[in-house]
């Protein structure tokens, strides 16, 4: 099928796949001048002497199970040996797209035109692997791979995806660190590689190394802990590993091996997939207190696997360092079950009573050490700066949002703090998230204090404009509509007149529009500073590290419950909870919901707007005297402990919608047994989660999908009758079509929905004959993507993606067809 136009198929990979973040550099960061970006991939050296110094103490018997170990070789340099052959298109009239995105790429043999009127050129690299097109954006280059015996591959992409022999597609680190590794692994005989990319930025560039053994760590993208002399802290260790033994690996384990300072630990993992990358957690757990006169330890790690013959080890340095301004601590994060960072500035010594905390978020290019350095020790607070994941990550919002909280939960469980004490603030991007997650969660923060943040997408860039069905998935980023959460809270707002980054509009219009609404509303304009600035030789940033904002938050402190509220939510999968009530779902998607609650006496009113069920904390109202609740006309005495539950929903938080929720708890991919097609999209998937979000994810053939009950299930390419669909769900799906409540879609088409399985959230992703190929647009681990609870793309008569029709399902769980647009 001959492809008529490319824009719409960019356009729409832009909308939905989220590639219109266009992450800067961080050279063109935008925030540039911000703290020292320390990217969260390790730069450490290898082992110390200092090793040799430590105590002699009786290792333990060690985690049972484990094979022989067998060290990893060294990575070495490689080259295809070529030819070559390069070709320039335009990304509008891009006639090779298709084939690439469609896995059914026209292989060209040799230089020369083709009979579509592209030109292959002989061209060889580079020393650095780039490659140039004159006139053209996008650029392929091919090249064909003979191999007599096994042969495994290191890929460093700049600014290219990868398709290897029509099957696996590998995309480029959006980060451009060149630290990110994709594994390719030839069996003997012939292969393809296919390159596709952009030289709008720079050269697309490739670089190859050759290497030994079916798994393979990346010790240039680390997520380590500070070792504190004095401490027995376990904390776990990330780091990502690639599949190189060409097909899936299971029963994986990430093994530290017997340390005079550590203990022998082994933590089981999920199934890394044929050709993936992800991140695995290794258990880091101190015999006892780390003595201070070593400077570093260095760690036998080894990662094992049913179907490798051994255990394969490697060695990695840690650093123990006196505390200091800007610790890392490392927890694994209940998203995925991989291992995150924060940092922390804490007192010198810690205050005689709970202190106060600070979560502070970085903008981007920034990540938590170089935030949380930027501030002067406190003898009264903490600065928490967590990471988002990565240095730029989801902008706060979706996964961004949720690390920010786990985080704070993280260091409200392990440092003695007043929760009623609790401040929100951040810098550019971070300044945005201030805004995003204190409008969201008002009942955990005191304070919020925005330093030259933008408001939203929408008053900050713009967004693409989507299908009303898919607009509720992105209701939570318009931040004006929530501004009624911000009352009762201390707003202070900082900001650089001649910022040419993010234009001090953003602060004005924020302080215009809460006038009267917090408690406190303050805005501070520094004349003549730009993005960045620090004007005091004292320790930490002005532009964050703020005098008179921790003056004023030093003494203000949120009440708990609060009993008299008003409170605006875009949807209880994102922010459910205002004090004592938790609302489980909505009426309508299409609209946020709201909660008013008024308190006299020993009788708290509270009334909704587009709420279906929720809620009501009994012995949060109990203990503020509170013993009768009227929930919109319905009088309830309020009980001891146990909450009151007043309307139905079969929808909740957690297992609630929209598509993209499925993700935000542990999940695992599911293909059809043998499916290759299907089984290199949860590759794909699994290696894009790993680059963006530093994450791990689990895929599992159809067969073994139980082992994976403690997980949300993404089911890859699976007809309907193969699934658990409930019953008030009348979709179904074969090769030949789409039925949707009994109307057949006539088209190629590509399904996705999500829905509730046992206790957990399911979806499921399917195309018909000929559209398979559509799941390339669906992407969903971006802050600036929106899916509704179910959506379809079609091929239109000129064989190009369109969106098809879309929608929610109702409180219940149920098809509605007035909620379809």
């Amino acid at each position: 099928m001959r492809l008529a136009s490319i824009a719409s198929i960019v356009a729409l990979a832009l909308a939905l796949a989220g590639c219109d973040d266009a992450l800067p550099s961080p050279s063109e960061s935008s925030d540039g001048g911000s703290p020292t970006p320390d990217m969260g991939l390790s730069d450490l050296d290898g082992g110390s002497s200092a090793d040799a110094e430590t105590p002699d103490l009786a290792p333990d018997a060690g985690p049972s199970g484990l094979k022989p170990a067998e060290a990893l070789g060294a990575a070495e340099p490689w080259s295809p040996g070529g030819p070559w052959v390069v070709a320039g298109e335009s990304p509008n009239t891009d006639r090779l797209a298709r084939g690439f995105l469609e896995r059914n790429f026209a292989f060209p043999e040799a230089a020369g035109v083709t009979p579509e009127g592209v030109r292959w050129d002989e061209q060889e690299p580079d020393e650095s692997g780039a490659f140039f097109v004159f006139g053209q954006r996008t650029v392929y280059a091919a090249v064909a791979v003979e191999t007599a015996e096994p042969l495994s591959l290191l890929v460093r992409l700049r600014e290219f995806d990868l398709l290897v022999d029509d099957t696996t597609l590998h995309e480029a680190d959006p980060y451009r660190t060149r630290r990110v590794i994709h594994p390719v692994h030839l069996a003997p005989g012939r292969h393809t590689l296919v390159f596709r990319g952009s030289n709008q930025r720079e050269q697309p560039s490739v670089r190859f190394e050759r290497v030994v053994g079916p798994v393979y760590p990346n010790l240039q993208d680390v997520t380590f802990p500070d070792l504190v002399p004095g401490e027995a802290r376990a904390q776990p260790l990330g780091v990502h590993a690639v599949n190189l033994a060409g097909r899936s690996l299971s029963a994986v384990r990430a093994v530290v091996l017997d340390h005079p300072l550590f203990e022998a630990t082994a933590r089981d993992q999920p199934d890394l997939p044929r050709d993936a990358l992800t991140q695995l957690s290794f258990d880091l757990v101190p015999r006892g207190p780390l003595p201070e006169a070593v400077a570093t330890a260095t760690l036998t790690l080894g990662i094992q696997a049913a179907e490798t013959s051994g255990l394969h080890t490697f060695e990695y340095a840690l650093p123990l360092a006196p505390e200091d301004r800007g610790l890392r601590r490392t927890f694994v994060s209940a998203i995925d079950g991989s291992t995150q960072h924060y940092a922390v500035t804490g007192p010198e010594t810690p205050p005689p009573l709970p202190g106060a905390l600070f979560l502070s978020l970085h903008g981007a290019a920034v990540q938590a050490r170089g935030q949380a350095r930027a501030y002067g020790r406190k003898d009264w607070a903490w600065v928490v700066a967590p990471t988002n994941r990565r240095p730029f990550g989801f902008d706060w919002q979706d996964w961004g949002r949720l690390d920010a909280m786990e985080v704070l939960a993280e260091a409200q469980r392990t440092l003695p703090i007043d929760p009623l004490q609790v401040h929100l603030t951040g810098h550019s991007m971070g300044g945005h998230g201030s805004w995003h997650l204190g409008a969201l969660y008002p009942d955990r923060f005191a304070g919020v204090a925005p330093s030259a943040g933008w408001i939203s997408f929408s008053t900050y860039g713009g967004s693409p404009a989507l299908p009303p069905a898919w607009e509720p998935g992105r209701l939570h980023d318009d931040t004006l509509a929530f501004k009624q959460n911000f009352d009762g809270r201390s707003v202070y707002i900082i900001h650089g007149t001649d910022d040419n980054n993010v234009p001090i509009t953003q602060a004005r219009t924020m302080y215009q529009e809460l006038q009267g609404i917090p408690s406190d509303l303050f805005i501070h304009e520094e004349p003549g500073a730009g993005h960045w600035w620090d004007r005091d030789p004292a320790p930490g940033a002005r532009c964050v590290d703020f005098a008179e904002m921790f003056e004023l938050f030093q003494s203000r402190r949120r009440t708990d419950p609060e009993l008299d509220f008003r409170f605006v939510s875009p949807g209880a999968w994102v922010s459910p909870r205002r004090s004592f009530v938790t609302v489980q779902a909505a009426i309508d998607p299409y609209r946020n919901f709201e909660i008013r609650a008024a308190t006299t006496g020993a009788l708290t009113a509270v009334t909704t707007d587009n709420v279906a069920a929720l809620e009501v904390d009994g012995a949060a109202l109990r203990a503020a005297g509170v013993t009768q609740v009227d929930v919109d006309g319905d009088l309830r005495s309020v009980p001891e402990e146990g909450v009151l539950r007043f309307g139905a929903a079969a929808k909740r938080p957690g297992q609630h919608g929209p598509f993209k929720e499925v993700f935000f708890r542990p999940f695992c991919f599911v293909h059809a047994d043998g499916d290759e097609r299907w089984a290199a999209v949860a590759s794909t998937l699994t290696g894009i989660w790993a680059v963006i979000g530093n994450g791990a994810a689990c895929t599992l053939p159809f067969s073994r999908r139980d082992e994976a009950e403690d997980r949300n299930r993404i089911y890859l390419g699976l007809p309907s009758a193969m699934l658990d669909l409930p019953n008030d769900i009348p979709f179904a799906w074969t090769a030949e079509n789409v039925s949707l409540a009994g109307e057949t879609v006539g088209r190629p088409t590509l399904l996705g929905l999500t829905f509730p399985e046992g206790e957990h959230l399911s979806a499921s992703l399917f195309g018909t004959t000929g559209a398979e190929w559509l799941a390339t647009f669906v992407q969903p681990f971006s802050s600036r993507s929106a899916f509704p609870d179910w959506f379809t793309f079609v091929l239109n008569d000129e064989g190009n993606p369109a969106y098809g029709p879309a929608g929610w399902f109702d409180a219940q769980w149920r098809y509605d067809p007035t909620l379809r647009r």
